[in-house]
């Protein structure tokens, strides 16, 4: 099972035995939800750098967007990954395994959580 550690910007991992693990992200400051993508790799939200994170074998690659303001619930639907945008009023966005990213869905002038 993966977690994110707010105190060091880093993901984790532990086991069913209870052994963890620590994975350092580089460019990554505050990662906060995180799922499973279609394309089989993890995927988070780092609203320290305003962007969206995806792990695949200790690689991290970012996706920022000017539009992209405290990024903080994600999830996986119909290929792509959505997610929240607590720091704006546009209030979801979406982007592709590939990066490109889709951003105001919504906006209702309040911000999404």
């Amino acid at each position: 099972m993966w977690f994110t550690n707010l105190a060091d910007g880093s993901l984790g991992e532990i086991t069913v035995d209870g052994v963890t693990s620590r994975h350092p992200t580089p460019g990554v400051s505050r990662p906060h939800h995180l799922t499973t993508g279609p394309d089989g790799r993890l995927w988070f939200t780092d609203d320290g750098t305003n962007s969206i994170g995806q792990l695949k074998v200790a690689t991290v690659t970012t996706f920022s967007d000017p539009w992209v303001s405290a990024p903080y619930a994600i999830t996986a639907h119909n290929g792509s990954m959505w997610f929240t945008n607590s720091g704006s009023d546009v209030g979801l966005g979406k982007v592709t395994p590939g990066g490109t990213m889709i951003i105001g869905l919504s906006s209702n002038g309040a911000p999404s959580y």
